[in-house]
């Protein structure tokens, strides 16, 4: 018999006491509102450091706690795998997202396929 670890709670993996989905929704939001207006980069699908700062002074603004540009890199570099993770899941073709449950959902062979237990 296989042994399954349990996942750990996406809320407990993705924030601490100190930074909380507020950060992360303050710090995607003024980025998405950067790239609307305008704030020219070297490369379109990553913000350059002058975007990552603007974002990183609303945050900073109201938190207790004050973040420098190396964390604020590294989140951003967190989030765009975790996205691209997720995304790569649901564009297989035996997973769906429920928005009613707000999970993803697939049969038995598909998360077998995905988590190859050797």
């Amino acid at each position: 018999m296989v042994s399954r670890r349990r996942i750990r709670s996406q809320a407990k993996f993705f924030y601490t006491s100190r930074w909380t989905k507020a950060h992360d929704m303050a710090f995607i939001n003024s980025l998405a509102w950067v790239a609307e207006n305008g704030c020219k980069q070297l490369d379109p699908g990553r913000p350059d450091a002058a975007g990552i700062r603007f974002a990183m002074d609303i945050v900073n603004s109201f938190s207790l706690v004050q973040y420098g540009m190396e964390f604020y890199s590294a989140r951003l570099d967190f989030l765009r795998q975790r996205y691209n993770a997720f995304s790569r899941i649901l564009s297989d073709q035996g997973f769906h997202w429920n928005p009613n449950t707000n999970r993803v959902i697939g049969c038995k062979e598909s998360w077998d396929r995905l988590f190859v237990v050797k």
